[in-house]
């Protein structure tokens, strides 16, 4: 049978808690940096001053498990039993746990700017936008006058990652910059609006 529990433990005086049989271990948080141990038919392993995001899994269980650090460390984590194809280790940073219900919203943008239009000539690539870290949004206009369709690339990059065909806008919810890459045999113009 499988399953884990979460568990939240505080570490007493004697600087360490034991741990019974098991096979999986997922640290979310420690106040202050922790030491895991895991013992098995005479080996050790485990990770040395972590205080969150760290994950062992094993197919065979351990013998025990101790979690060593100062007393009076608070310790929220995982530990159980699961049905596992490989043995893994992982570090997960950003670890968060929410509790009751949770909303996801859009945030609408502050403000807008109407950037100048940008012009390309034929067989040129340049500049679409520059990276905006406050960026929310970009949306970009293909005049429909354009002669054929141009493609944007990363900055200074060689791979086509969105086509820009005449007479469609094309949204960017990025925070990088974009080139434009112009092979239609004359010149294309752009038209930007950026949401922050």
């Amino acid at each position: 049978m499988s399953g884990t529990i979460l568990r939240t433990e505080q570490i007493p005086a004697a600087g360490e808690i034991q741990l019974s049989e098991a096979n999986f271990f997922f640290l979310l948080s420690a106040t202050i940096a922790i030491d895991v141990s895991f013992q098995s038919d005479g080996s050790s392993y485990g990770a040395t001053q972590v205080t969150g995001g760290y994950v062992k899994g094993k197919i065979a269980p351990w013998r025990r498990a101790t979690i060593r650090g100062t007393a009076g460390t608070t310790v929220l984590f995982f530990y159980g039993d699961e049905d596992l194809r490989e043995d893994i280790t992982d570090f997960r940073q950003q670890i968060a746990t929410i509790a009751g219900i949770v909303a996801i919203t859009s945030s609408p943008a502050a403000t807008v700017v109407d950037r100048v239009a940008v012009t390309r000539a034929t067989a040129t690539q340049g500049a679409l936008f520059a990276a905006n870290l406050s960026r929310r949004r970009i949306k970009v206009y293909s005049d429909s006058a354009n002669p054929g369709s141009c493609y944007a690339r990363v900055a200074g990059g060689a791979n086509n990652i969105a086509e820009l065909q005449p007479g469609v806008s094309e949204p960017f919810d990025a925070i990088y910059a974009l080139d434009v890459r112009n092979d239609t045999g004359g010149t294309c113009t752009f038209y930007i609006l950026e949401e922050t």
